[in-house]
């Protein structure tokens, strides 16, 4: 059976260098339409620093991203951060609703899954 899946997002090789620091090497995935993937390590492991270079707020010091075809590049921030939301978990203009409810509303408001579906994924997860 083939997959016929829409690539959404599609990162290779990507690497990220502060300084002499390696925060990420060599960092690749491909996340098809309807998918949801995460990202799990101890502290200092690169996880928020991919993240942002995924959703376009930093630019690897290598690799490539194609976020819905499109090639993330100097220039083309605005372009990429229209088709990508980031909120982290220190994300403070609601502070009365947790962060389990703001993944659940946005996975919802994007998804074609069914919100019974969706419930209990989340509460499996969280």
């Amino acid at each position: 059976m083939t997959d016929s899946k829409k690539t959404i997002l599609q990162a290779s090789d990507i690497s990220i260098v502060f300084g002499g620091l390696t925060a990420v090497s060599n960092f690749s995935c491909e996340l098809k339409d309807g998918e949801l993937i995460g990202l799990i390590g101890p502290n200092g492991a690169g996880k928020t620093t991919t993240i942002r270079v995924l959703c376009g707020l930093l630019l690897a010091s290598e690799g490539r991203v194609l976020i819905d075809g499109e090639e993330f590049v100097a220039g083309k921030e605005n372009l990429i951060k229209q088709k990508v939301g980031y909120m982290s978990q220190r994300f403070t203009l609601y502070d009365d609703i947790s962060i389990k409810e703001k993944y659940r509303e946005k996975i919802y408001k994007y998804s074609d899954v069914p919100l019974q579906d969706i419930l209990e994924v989340h509460e499996s997860v969280f």
